[in-house]
Parts: C-alpha cells; structure tokens; sequence
C-alpha cells in the first residue's frame, strides 16, 4: 500500500524540502552550542564563586579565632576581678613597677628574677604607682596575672601584633612585652576607638567590636582592633581587652586566589578596603569608591548590604557577589566584568562553530542523497508500529474473551445446579406425586428449594461485590464493632456445614481484645468466606480452628487454619484473583466460582489490612488477616485495665 503524500506538500520541490531539513537541525546544532557556552559561563562564574568560598572560609576563621581567644580573655578579666586575693607572681611584678626614664609615669621595664619577657606583659602608668590595695591596684594585679594568656594568644595567632589591655584608670598592659622606651602609657589612648568601643555609652550590650582599619604607626601596614569591655563585679566598666589584627595575611589570602576576569575586595563597616585580589597601595588607606573601576554601573553607595549574599547582582555589564564575613563587620564584593567573560567563552567555542559549518554542509549533502531512504524508512516504521498496534489489540481482545468464558462457564454451573433443584422440587410439589400438601416429604423439598436459593442469591450477591470492588465503588459504613463475638457467630453459621462434613469446628477468641472500627457486615463476610472455604476444603475427620486476638505488634489479627489437603506453591500467587480456583478443587468439582478469597483480599485492604496465605500439601492452610492497630476502639468492658 502506497502512502499517500498530502498535495500541499507534494507541490514544494524536494530541493526546498532538503534546505528546510538542513536548516532544522542547523538550528539545533546551534541550540546546543549555545547551551554549551551557556554551561561554560555559568561554569567559569562558579569558580569564581568557589574561590570566593575559599577565601572567605579562610578569613571567617581567622576572626572567628581572634574572637574567640578575645571573649576568652575578656571573661578571664572578669574572673580575675571576682577573685579577692590576686596570685602571687601576679604581686611579685606588681612590687617590681618603677618610675620609668622614658615618660612622667611607671612601667615593668626590670623583670624580677624567675621571669622571662616572652612570658609577660609591659604594664606602664601615668603618674605615680597607686596603692595595691585600691582598686586600681587591683585592676593592675588582674592586668599581671591576665599575662601568660595574653602571650600565649599571641603565640596561636600568628597575624596578632599587639594584644593590650587598656584601663580607664589610665593604665595599660601590652603582649608581647617591649620597654617602655618603645611603648608607654599616653593619654590620648583614651580618646582611640578601640578603647571607646567598649564604654557604656557606645557599647550598651557590651558586645565584642572592631575599629575601622587604620595603618599601623610601628610600620605593620593596615590593621583592625577587635576589643572586649571588661566590667567589674558591681557592673562598673573598667576598660578593654583589644587585639590588633595585621591584614596582610587575608591580602596574600585573595592574592593567591585565582580569579581570572573577577576581582575581589575586602570592605568594612565604613567602606575602607581591607583587601584587594589586584594589591593595595602601601602606606595609605583606600576607600572603596577608588578601588572600583571607573564606570557609572558601579557606584559605591550602591554596593552595600541590598545586594543580598549567595545571589549574583548586575550592574550594567558587571556582576556582583556578597559574602559577609561572620564575626566582622566586613563583607567580600567579587566584581566580574560579564562581556570579558563572555569573549573568553567564546575563544574556547571556535572549534564548535567550525564544526557547526561543516556539519550543515555534511547533513545537505545527506539531505540530498538519502531522501528516498529516509521516505522508506518512515514508511516501515509506520507499519511496524501498526502491527504491533493490531498485535496488542488482539491481545487484548483474546484475554477479554478468554475471561469472559470462564465467567459464562463457572457461572452457568453454579447457577444451573440450584436452580435444577429449584425447579425439580418445586414441579414435584405443584403436581403433590406425594400427596396433598402436608406430607413430610415436601417440608424437606421446600428446604432444598430455600437452600438452592440461598446459594444462588449468595453467588449473585458476590458477583455484585466483585463487580463493586473492581470498579471502586464498595463503601465501608464503619462503626464499633467487636471482633470477637463477630468470630464466634461467624463460626456458629459454618457449624452445621462443618458437622454434615465431618470437621470438627474450634475457636480460640481473645477475651481482652477491644473493639475495632470496621464494616462489621464487610468483616463478617471476610470470616464466613474463610471459614467457608477451610470447611470445604478439610476431608472428613479433619480440623478447622479459627483464632482472633492481637500479635506482637498489637495489631488485631484473625486466623483461620485447616488441615485439609493443602495448595500447591505454584498455585498460591493467583488464588486471590477473581475465578482463580486451585487445581484439586476442579478435579473434585467441588461447587464455587472461586470469587471468595478475591472478596476476602478486596475487603480487608479496604480496612488498610493485609492477608497471608500459608500451605503446606497433606498438611493444610493457614489465612492470616491483620487489620491495622489504628483501628483499635478504646478499651471496651472487656479490655486490659
């Protein structure tokens, strides 16, 4: 059969039809490369970002660590100050202050014997020593003793130049220890921001604070102080633990970093620059407006704390990332130039743009020369996909068929056996062969009739059910029901099956067992069909014991466990489909459509419960149905107290 090509489109040439082809999958080749250099420029701004992690992880630890040791030191003060007898090394160097011959005022410039420098401070005055028993002879007893950690902290932090502590009564203490020559009391220290970051008025919270950077007037390049405020146990401030932390470190911590066409800057509170990946003039301080490039896109004022962390910001054709530094009032700006990242995205693309050339060139050519073949190629295709189209619809329609006859067979049996009875009986006694009405005989007929009915007002009644639990329309009328005595009447009804067959019928009810929420008729018929089936099943002679408490677990749990002749493994996994029926039960023609345990499996998981089937051949069948705990009611009269 010749497929027919629509007219519209066998009016365009088949050359047109070629450079249409050649143009759809140039245009795809394209998409992909510019995806690909979309992922390349997005690749070359997360290195950039990660360089800028890396950094940052450096520096948040080198103040983290500075914090650290200064909260350390600042709460040592305190304690220090609480303690009414101050250590006696801490005396001994108190007694060795002397007038110092470098200023008007004291300081330790000759150490006792037993003292090393690389273990103490320099503590220096203004005026005279005072008494040790005042409070500034106390405050200075703690600023002594404070010296072994004040070394040893500038021992761990290698970018500490100077830690000091600094007192209102106008007296400081400097690690690491230098003649008084080289570094004394001044009054001006009073007046210095590291000092006036911790007063009260400035400091109400007596938090940690950093100063502004400035350059270091002993020639250590830019620095920043970290302080502390010290109170004494009445709450009166008495002055500062401050660190003086040398920035050249996090200078040579960007200068490492690679940042190709991104540069980095270190800013502070106020907007001075700290560090810059490109080098910071020596000996001057830089605000951030003269480090930026000069372009109207990029405006200091602007780059503050709206550009939010972790997010990308455009400013004309630069980018802009933040990252705070936690513990500092100091925040990282990555400034990328986007147009010479893109050139170089592109520079590293010419090799796909010249593939991209003579790939059009090569699929016109294929274009050109394998259009029959594709034709053919489609055409097969198509018939291959309707074949197997018919295929699975045949399929399809042999297993309806396949189930349809095994409904029509099981169905018309099980129909056409009662209903024989029905008419049997029924013409016998219309026509009295036995005499008018009132013999025994017929009593006995018309309970044959009733029976046949039943049965066959059972089988429809689970056809019904069937039809409603596939198509999901069973609705459970829950209530409080008890499980036990639901068993117990259960059993009472397959008794006298149980009896005609020769089983001997037992119970075994947990007398504490609470009551369930469940569709008390939906779990009567899970019981009687269980039953049903094990008395049935079970030669003569044999034993059926159903069983309803809790497991282990708690949950509430009915059992139901034959000894008759047991089901094969290989037949088990199918015995809870509709009309599934093991293979002994065909060869017996033992009655049923084999719809019950299909209900049974149906019903329980509408109660969110689940149901085992274990057998053994010549041994018997155990059904296990577990109903959830959730659906335990509250204890009832006969529970646990």
């Amino acid at each position: 059969m010749r497929m027919r090509i629509p007219r519209f489109f066998r009016r365009i040439p088949g050359k047109a039809l070629a450079y249409v082809g050649y143009a759809a999958v140039m245009a795809a080749a394209g998409t992909g490369l510019w995806a690909i250099g979309e992922r390349e420029y997005q690749a070359r701004l997360d290195q950039l970002h990660h360089q800028l992690r890396d950094v940052s992880e450096n520096v948040t630890t080198l103040v983290a660590t500075s914090t650290d040791h200064v909260t350390l030191l600042g709460r040592q003060a305190e304690s220090l100050l609480e303690e009414p007898v101050a250590p006696n090394s801490a005396r001994r160097l108190f007694a060795a202050l002397q007038p110092s011959e470098s200023f008007s005022g004291y300081a330790l410039d000759q150490l006792p014997r037993g003292f090393r420098a690389d273990r103490l401070v320099n503590l220096s005055g203004a005026g005279r020593v005072p008494p040790i028993e005042s409070g500034a002879g106390q405050e200075m007893l703690m600023a002594l003793a404070l010296s072994p950690l004040l070394q040893a902290t500038h021992a761990q932090i290698p970018d500490a130049a100077w830690l000091y502590y600094t007192s209102g009564n106008r007296f400081a203490a400097l690690a690491p220890w230098v003649p008084s020559r080289v570094f004394h009391w001044q009054e001006a220290l009073l007046g210095y921001d590291f000092y006036q970051g911790g007063t009260p008025e400035r400091n109400p919270t007596r938090a940690l604070f950093w100063t502004d950077v400035y350059l270091d007037a002993a020639g250590k390049g830019l620095m920043a102080t970290l302080g502390k405020p010290v109170y004494d146990p009445n709450g009166r401030f008495r002055g500062t633990i401050n660190l003086d932390l040398t920035l050249a470190t996090i200078g040579r911590y960007l200068a490492r970093g690679d940042f190709g066409h991104g540069r980095t800057l270190l800013v502070n509170a106020q907007n001075h620059v700290i560090a810059d990946s490109a080098g910071l003039p020596k000996e001057s301080l830089l605000d951030l407006a003269a480090a930026l490039p000069e372009t109207p896109a990029l405006d200091a004022s602007e780059l503050t704390a709206h550009d939010h962390p972790d997010t990308y910001h455009w400013h004309g054709h630069w980018i802009v990332y933040m990252i705070p530094v936690e513990g500092a009032p100091w925040r990282f700006l990555m400034l990328v130039d986007s147009h010479a990242v893109l050139i170089e995205v592109l520079r590293s693309l010419w090799i796909g743009f010249v593939g991209l050339a003579l790939l059009g060139l090569a699929l016109f050519a294929v274009e050109q020369r394998r259009r029959t073949g594709v034709a053919l190629s489609e055409n097969v295709t198509a018939l291959q996909r309707m074949t197997l189209t018919l295929a699975s619809a045949r399929d399809e329609a042999m297993q309806a068929n396949s189930a349809k006859s095994l409904l029509l067979a099981n169905v018309s049996h099980e129909l056409r056996t009662p209903l024989n009875a029905i008419i049997g009986f029924s013409d016998l006694m219309r026509h009295q062969i036995y005499g008018p009405l009132g013999h025994a005989r017929y009593d006995e007929y018309a309970g044959d009739i009733q029976r046949s009915g039943q049965h066959l007002l059972d089988l429809i009644n689970d056809l019904l059910d069937v039809t409603k639990l596939e198509a999901g329309r069973y609705e459970l009328k829950e209530s409080e029901c008890d499980l036990a005595l639901l068993c117990d009447e259960a059993a009472g009804l397959v008794k006298m099956q149980s009896e005609r067959g020769g089983v001997a019928l037992t119970t075994a009810i947990e007398e504490s067992l609470p009551t369930v929420f469940a569709d008390e008729r939906a779990l009567r018929q899970v019981v009687l069909n269980l039953l049903s089936n094990a008395v049935k099943f079970t030669p003569n002679g044999g034993a059926v014991r159903v069983a309803c408490g809790r497991n282990p677990a708690g949950d509430p749990t009915i059992i139901v466990r034959d000894t008759g002749r047991g089901i094969p493994h290989e037949e088990m996994k199918n015995l809870f489909q509709p009309f599934a029926r093991a293979e002994d039960a065909k060869r017996a023609s033992t009655p049923g459509t084999g719809l019950g345990l299909a209900i049974v499996k149906s019903l329980v998981e509408l109660h969110q419960g689940t149901i085992a089937l274990e057998s053994r051949v010549g041994f018997g069948t155990t059904v296990t149905v577990t109903l959830p705990a959730a659906r335990l009611a509250a204890e009832d009269a006969r529970g646990v107290a």
